[in-house]
């Protein structure tokens, strides 16, 4: 029992934190507010991803991959692309005419995971 404990734990420990550096905006919101819902106008609306690269990451180049959750499903969205800056940060607008959950997975061009986050898209009446 007390190996089980011990496992949890350091697995626990060892699990990363993925949302640290994610954050989204849109229209005149200054980067970092990372609001979780954004009305958008009845023909869609642009949503700024921004991510800022843990001090240990090398990479050059992020792959933002999207995808529109509904329930426990999560259905293929579209992939941007965006550099790596020299100030280790990476952002992209994206225009989203669909109301609905959106999960976002952060990539390096090793296909190693970063990060993921995830907001919700309104559309204005």
């Amino acid at each position: 029992m007390r190996r089980n404990g011990v496992f949890i734990l350091l697995w626990t420990c060892a699990a990363p934190a993925f949302a640290q550096g994610l954050s989204f905006s849109a229209g005149e919101q200054a980067r970092g507010e990372n609001p979780s819902t954004f009305v958008v106008a009845s023909d869609g609306g642009a949503i700024n991803i921004f991510f800022a690269l843990p001090a240990s990451a090398q990479a050059t180049e992020v792959s933002f991959d999207i995808y529109r959750v509904s329930g426990n499903k999560e259905q293929y969205h579209a992939t941007v692309k965006s550099p790596v800056s020299a100030r280790k940060t990476a952002d992209k607008q994206v225009w989203f005419y669909d109301e609905g959950r959106y999960r976002i997975y952060v990539y390096d061009e090793h296909d190693r995971l970063l990060s993921k986050g995830e907001f919700t898209v309104l559309k204005q009446p």
